[in-house]
């Protein structure tokens, strides 16, 4: 059934990793089918651009949200839209030493510069603690030579479900999103920067929205910028 939908909808799926994730499952392949998904995709993304708007703009208003956490913020709509807050996920959590997370400890470390062939001469204190609880040499050895970092992944069963767990963990990390000025397409605010353009690269530019605010700010203030004669052989300029 996926080798018959993909060529159909792989516009789509290249587009949205997720969606190529959670492909669609039809019966049979026909435009009502396909139509169908369409709204679906479009119906998802009307309802989290409100509950992200509700919930994380700190724009939204601010008369009546802006002293709530963006949970509670999610609290107050659940309770608006007389849906449950919980939301419930299958998490697994294990040390692994082959899908680091990042390069440093807990969460990852630079295979780079792991170097795996260094010889572990393991000290008498060491052979004594493998002999106590029953464990091979070999394996305190292994732990030694390759980092063994934190992994945890979860299992969703649809679009809707992986990403409630993407607007969760956003909740759980705290972050914040505001709205470009230029584009109009929301972003998130990472440290101390809280300036009113995003750095994605506009539609048919190639470069971000940052860059031609700035680009545009300065014309703007050229075109300020006004030549008055006076009584003398100088110009004086004038800026407004």
């Amino acid at each position: 059934m996926y080798a018959e939908v993909f060529p159909a909808l792989s516009e789509v799926f290249y587009s949205s990793i997720y969606t190529a994730a959670f492909p669609p499952q039809f019966t049979r392949r026909t435009e009502k089918a396909l139509e169908y998904y369409r709204h679906y995709l479009l119906f998802l993304q009307s309802e989290f651009l409100k509950l992200i708007e509700f919930c994380l703009d700190k724009s939204y208003r601010p008369e009546v949200l802006a002293r709530l956490y963006p949970s509670e913020r999610y609290s107050l709509w659940c309770k608006i839209k007389g849906v449950s807050a919980c939301h419930k996920r299958q998490e697994t959590f294990q040390p692994d030493s082959y899908d680091p997370r990042g390069t440093q400890m807990p969460f990852g470390a630079d295979l780079n510069k792991m170097d795996i062939d260094q010889e572990i001469i393991l000290t008498s204190e060491q052979k004594s603690f493998c002999e106590e609880h029953g464990l091979p040499e070999y394996e305190l050895e292994l732990c030694y030579k390759i980092p063994c970092f934190i992994s945890s992944s979860y299992t969703c069963n649809n679009l809707r479900d992986m990403l409630y767990l993407e607007f969760t963990k956003i909740l759980e990390a705290g972050q914040e999103f505001q709205k470009c000025r230029r584009c109009g397409k929301y972003f998130i605010v990472k440290g101390n920067y809280h300036g009113a353009y995003c750095d994605r690269i506009a539609d048919g530019e190639h470069r971000t929205c940052q860059q031609l605010a700035a680009q545009e700010a300065c014309r703007i203030g050229k075109e300020k910028t006004v030549q008055i004669p006076v009584l003398c052989k100088h110009t004086k300029q004038v800026n407004f």
